[in-house]
This record gives structure tokens, sequence and C-alpha cells, in this order.
């Protein structure tokens, strides 16, 4: 199906890594343990959060919901959003 957007997709992959980075345990998609995760340099962590969105973005065209950490996130189409939840709690949108 493929995921539509209208934004430039640099911004969005910027923003839903911004918003994976707020899911508890999102690191855990690369297979990292938290004192890994915490030893990190903050530009590697944004590195890894920016690759994680970019594999994600393309998941979500076939699959509309991934889970990931403790939380999730979730693409509506008829709304052109990537909604992200951590524990069950909505932490933001991404409007594509």
């Amino acid at each position: 199906m493929g995921v539509k957007y209208y934004k430039e997709y640099v911004q969005i992959i910027e923003e839903l890594a911004s918003g994976l980075m707020r899911i508890d345990g999102f690191y855990e998609f690369f297979d990292m343990a938290l004192e890994d995760w915490n030893l990190s340099s903050k530009e590697d962590r944004i590195g890894f959060a920016k690759t994680m969105a970019d594999d994600l973005f393309y998941a979500l065209g076939s699959d509309t919901k991934i889970e990931l950490g403790s939380g999730a996130i979730k693409y509506i189409q008829e709304e052109a959003v990537i909604k992200i939840f951590n524990k069950n709690t909505f932490v933001c949108d991404i409007l594509l």
C-alpha cells in the first residue's frame, strides 16, 4: 500500500525519530541494552533513531501498527498521520 506523505521526507524522518525516542525501550529494536544505549553519544542516539524511523516508515506501508519497546506507532492513512504511543498513552502525531 505505501505511506502517503506530503511534507519533505527528511522532515518526516526527523520528527518521527524524535517521537520514537519518547517511547520507553525503543532502542531494543536494535537489540541494544539500556546500558549500551546510555553509553552512546547523543549524535549516535539520534543516528540510531533516524535509521529506525526510516525503516519503520516503510514498514508502516504494509503493517499499519507496529509495537516497539513499551509503545507503538500507528499509521492512519485517512488522516495522513503517524500516531506514537508510549505505554498506551498518546505521545504525539507526525503529520505527513
